[in-house]
């Protein structure tokens, strides 16, 4: 009796476990699809040199159809840490939805950042 409860709390588990990685997967893919368009129109309009006006990548970025995009909780290139959560910035650095959009690899590994709350992206290298 024991082995069939047993069985059965295992073929629960892994039945729960199914349906939560389907549903990640479909809502990670209806995201990505739905703000794809508005993210590669943001990340075009941006400029791809660094500070001292030198340009980032020797071709030219098609942000339309990028090497890999995926979402993300909050934007790892801002400088601030999870303790500091009177600072301006704490939402977008933990908790806004991001979009990131990857070049590929002979851009440099740069990837533009889509703040999907927030409406606006920024460049920044893997």
């Amino acid at each position: 009796m024991r082995i069939f409860v047993l069985t059965l709390a295992i073929l629960a588990g892994l039945k729960l476990w199914y349906q939560d990685q389907t549903y990640r997967t479909a809502a990670d893919t209806a995201v990505v699809s739905a703000y794809l368009p508005v993210a590669s129109a943001a990340c075009q309009k941006l400029k791809h040199t660094d500070s001292s006006g030198q340009p980032l990548t020797a071709f030219p970025i098609n942000w339309a159809a990028p090497a890999t995009s995926h979402l993300s909780a909050g934007n790892r290139q801002l400088p601030v840490r999870i303790w500091q959560v009177d600072n301006m910035q704490w939402n977008a650095r933990f908790k806004n939805p991001y979009l990131i959009l990857e070049a590929g690899g002979r851009h440099g590994g740069l990837t533009c950042a889509y703040d999907i709350a927030g409406g606006n992206a920024s460049l920044g290298r893997i």
